[in-house]
């Protein structure tokens, strides 16, 4: 089974990932509020990085048109 971590970073992406390597954890998903949205471009090796942002279930249906992967607050 794939390990996967769910994290909500302030610019302490590296710690996350070095964390994550430390723990053995396969994929990482970086979780950020629409404003600072910026979806990670570096290749990681060992683990898989992908970016997600938080919506209100408000602008769910907006988000899902704009971004890759959506989270929504409940």
């Amino acid at each position: 089974m794939k390990s996967l971590d769910i994290v909500f970073p302030k610019n302490n992406e590296e710690f996350f990932i070095k964390t994550a390597k430390a723990l053995g954890i396969k994929e990482l998903i970086f979780v950020y509020a629409e404003k600072d949205y910026e979806e990670w471009k570096r290749e990681e090796k060992e683990i898989t990085i992908k970016t997600a942002v938080c919506v209100s279930p408000k602008d769910a249906r907006d988000a899902k048109k704009k971004y890759p992967l959506v989270l929504v607050r409940s």
